[in-house]
């Protein structure tokens, strides 16, 4: 897709409130490159393609004032209002229901787990302000979740909470492990209420004000605060549904067997696991340094694992066909001196 913008293309040259247009420039010669980029003194304005995918980029190069949520607020704003403004070409629509954030500086937000631990509660915070309606829930789950099944029962047995949190519940022989926090923050729920909202204030000043890769005072990254949460928050739950956020960590704690095809934990259905610390390897298998015992039995590697790779495979195939997307792989580098347990998708 080209997107043609000149000068005296009133629609966003001069409808984008608080930028002033300098020039614009054709990339179009660069392979995977920006295309036509108008330049301002705040923004570059752009259509990217990452991934087949066009989308409409915007670069802010000028401080914002404000915290981080106020600046990403205003920028997305930004980004939204020249969407709607190009739009107004026939045959132009944007979906506004998926975006991406990336941050460029590298000086003041290091391409580290520490940079993105820190943001997580400012994005949920804006997500829960702007996209949520009064009163209901804003649901973050890490991207290595699956669902099995629906939440929503579990959500109907919410009516009296504004944040509900998932428990380790460590297998036994790994009690240790609860330095890091009695709670996973991989998977949380706030309602868009008055505590709910408090929640992710200080969630977020918390962090902003101390989140390391490290176990320290109770605390580690943004997880080791949410230990203190039922005693500081009236109105805050802990979950008890076993087959909610099973993970590697506690599926010794629990009993599993497989039900047809449906994995039942202590009897009860499985709704999400938590597949952390997987990753793919250049042969095309998948290994997790995760290797308890509880890892080898049939209804975690039959009615977890396999239909959890054979997604990934199918998805990775239908993006690579579709958006010329790259085929899976892992950023993950192995380490030869851990024990790893191997398993391979099948077809």
């Amino acid at each position: 897709m080209k997107l043609i913008i000149s000068p005296h293309n009133v629609t966003l040259t001069k409808a984008i409130e608080d930028h002033l247009p300098i020039d614009v420039t054709d990339y179009e010669h660069v392979p995977d490159g920006p295309g036509t980029v108008l330049i301002t003194h705040e923004a570059n304005f752009s259509m990217d393609a990452t991934a087949g995918r066009p989308g409409l980029l915007y670069q802010r190069k000028q401080p914002l004032p404000g915290d981080f949520k106020d600046r990403l607020a205003t920028t997305l704003r930004h980004t939204l209002l020249a969407a709607a403004r190009l739009e107004t070409h026939p045959g132009l629509k944007f979906r506004t229901d998926e975006l991406t954030i990336k941050i460029a500086d590298r000086l003041l937000a290091p391409n580290t787990s520490e940079t993105f631990a820190t943001q997580k509660p400012t994005l949920i915070d804006w997500v829960q302000e702007n996209q949520t309606a009064a009163g209901d829930w804003t649901i973050y789950v890490d991207s290595d979740l699956f669902f099995f099944g629906s939440l929503a029962g579990l959500l109907a047995g919410l009516a009296d909470t504004s944040i509900a949190l998932s428990p380790h519940r460590f297998n036994p022989g790994t009690e240790h492990l609860s330095a890091y926090g009695d709670y996973n923050a991989g998977f949380g729920i706030w309602r868009n209420d008055a505590e709910g909202r408090r929640c992710l204030r200080e969630w977020r000043d918390d962090c902003l004000a101390w989140c390391f890769n490290r176990a320290e005072g109770g605390r580690f990254m943004n997880q080791g605060y949410l230990t203190d949460w039922p005693a500081r928050y009236r109105r805050a739950a802990v979950l008890r549904h076993p087959g909610v956020n099973l993970a590697p960590w506690n599926i010794g704690s629990h009993r599993l067997r497989l039900d047809d095809s449906t994995v039942l934990v202590d009897e009860h259905p499985l709704q999400c696991f938590h597949f952390s610390s997987l990753s793919r390897t250049p042969t095309g298998d998948w290994q997790t340094f995760y290797t308890y015992d509880a890892m080898h039995e049939p209804a975690v590697q039959t009615g977890i694992y396999a239909p959890y790779l054979q997604s990934l495979e199918r998805v990775s195939r239908e993006l690579s066909a579709t958006h010329a997307f790259p085929v899976l792989d892992s950023l993950r580098a192995a380490d030869p001196d851990i024990p790893m347990l191997t398993m391979r998708a099948r077809a």
